[in-house]
């Protein structure tokens, strides 16, 4: 869990900051925004999980997150015929670079 050190932060103490940087659980929770490396988002295709970032999930737990056809039986469906949105993509080959030179 990641907090801010910062005490007036509202993301301090208990409350920790709404962010994800292990695999499992961001397939899980399917994050709005998304930051990967490019060989990251290129091994997408051989993960079967990774369909859920892109909307194909039928079920859900409140406790574990969001299934999809690659694990039947988990979660509850939805029933109701929507597809989540995708999230929004950053792609960044050299992702150091963001607080360097070229990420201003």
């Amino acid at each position: 869990m990641l907090k801010c050190e910062n005490a007036e932060c509202d993301f301090t103490r208990d409350r920790h900051l709404p962010v994800l940087v292990v695999d499992e659980p961001i397939y899980r929770r399917l994050p709005a925004f998304l930051i990967a490396t490019v060989d990251k988002f290129a091994s997408l295709p051989w993960i079967g999980k990774s369909g859920a970032f892109f909307g194909h999930v039928d079920r859900y737990d409140p406790d574990t997150g969001f299934f999809g056809a690659y694990e039947p039986g988990e979660g509850r469906p939805f029933g109701n015929g929507h597809r989540l949105d995708p999230p929004d993509l950053v792609i960044q080959d050299e992702l150091h670079l963001i607080s360097g030179p070229l990420g201003t």
